[in-house]
Formats: C-alpha cells, sequence, structure tokens
C-alpha cells in the first residue's frame, strides 16, 4: 500500500470509526443505560481509539481487491460467515442487552454504508452504460487496480476478453488500444470515477470504433 492510500484509509477509516461511536452513543442515549453511561465514562478515550482503530481495519478490508479477499470468496466465505456468526453469539452471551443493541446497530450502519455505495455504483454503471447514439456500444468494466504499465494494460484487455470466450485481435497495440472482438471494432480507453465515500475505481471502457472516427 503506497503512501498517499495509507493516509486516505486513515483519514476515511477514523471517520468511518466516528460515524460508528456516534450511532453507538445515540443508541446509548435512547436505552436511558444511566449505569452503563457513568461506568463508561472513564473509559471514553480508550473507547474513542477503539472505534478509531476498527474503522481503519474496515475502509482497509474495504479497499483491498477481490484477489486479497481470498477468504471472501467461495467456499472460504461460508466457513468464515458461520465462524463469525457462532463468535458473535458466544460474545453476546456475555455482554449487556445495551451492548448487544449498539453491535446490531454498528452492523446495521455498515450495512446501510454499503448499500448506499452499491446504488450509487449501479446508478453510475447504468448512466455510463446508457445513453449512446443509435447503433454505437460501449461498455465499462471496473478495474481492481490501476494498470502501472502498457503490459499490465494489454493484460487486463486479455483477461476480460477471455473469460468472457471472446476472440481478440489487435489492430493497434498501443493506449487507447484499438481491437476487433468477435469481428467488430473497438477502441478501449482507461477512465476513473470516485465512489460516494472517496474511494477511486478504475475503469477500462470498450466504445464502439465508430465513436473515434
Amino acid at each position: 500500500m503506497s503512501v498517499e492510500n495509507r493516509k486516505e484509509c486513515g483519514l476515511k477509516g477514523s471517520i468511518l470509526g466516528l460515524v460508528l461511536m456516534m450511532s453507538s452513543l445515540l443508541v446509548v442515549s435512547f436505552t436511558g443505560d444511566t449505569a452503563g453511561i457513568v461506568l463508561a465514562l472513564p473509559y471514553m478515550p480508550v473507547i474513542l481509539a477503539g472505534y478509531l482503530i476498527l474503522g481503519v481495519f474496515f475502509w482497509w478490508i474495504h479497499g483491498r481487491t477481490p484477489k486479497e479477499h481470498s477468504l471472501l470468496t467461495g467456499a472460504a466465505s461460508s466457513y468464515l460467515v458461520f465462524l463469525v456468526v457462532v463468535a458473535v453469539m458466544t460474545i453476546a452471551a456475555f455482554l449487556t442487552q445495551t451492548v448487544r443493541y449498539v453491535i446490531l446497530v454498528n452492523i446495521a450502519v455498515l450495512f446501510v454504508l454499503w448499500l448506499m455505495e452499491y446504488v450509487s455504483l449501479k446508478k453510475i454503471a447504468d448512466e455510463l452504460n446508457q445513453g449512446m447514439p443509435q447503433g454505437r456500444s460501449a461498455l465499462v468494466v471496473d478495474l481492481d487496480e490501476k494498470p502501472a504499465t502498457m503490459e499490465a494494460y494489454f493484460h487486463e484487455i486479455e483477461k476480460y476478453c477471455e473469460a468472457n470466450h471472446w476472440n481478440l485481435e489487435y489492430i493497434k497495440k498501443e493506449k487507447p488500444a484499438l481491437i476487433r472482438i468477435n469481428g467488430k471494432k473497438y477502441a478501449v480507453k482507461m477512465g476513473l470515477y470516485y465512489t460516494p465515500i472517496g474511494t477511486i475505481v478504475y475503469t477500462m471502457t470498450f466504445s464502439s470504433a465508430n465513436e473515434q472516427d
């Protein structure tokens, strides 16, 4: 991870941690658990530090590529979910009702943020892939990371075509590349956009060669 990415992870992760802490404080205030509030007051700096660390950790997980999320794919994901559920249920048995509410609300906040990001990304994708003039077409593909070299750029093109079982032929091997897929000409451009929470998503756009004339 680069210095810039570490700074972004620290800043935005800290903001996420503060959001989670604020939601927890709201839950505690609504439950009216005065005894719990009095008990927690001396430990507020520790609780704040814990939420900041938790936020940075979640942001770090969020920013990792699918290849780095090997435990979150396939059969491994099922075992991981099972282990997390068992751990949460075991720990919850020793917690007070207020703390259980806090954990549930924190999970709900994370889910809502994830859902908002998903809806926004879907809207962006729909806008990018629609509204093209008659007879022209474009396909926008999200990348795990920005290709650092020309070879990596061509590799992304080849990997995507191979995954979709498309016949690929290079017409001009440069940037933007001019290619032929299943007999149809396309230009492949690099781009990027920002998610609602500030994460950079790099893209590769396959556009009809007619658009480039």
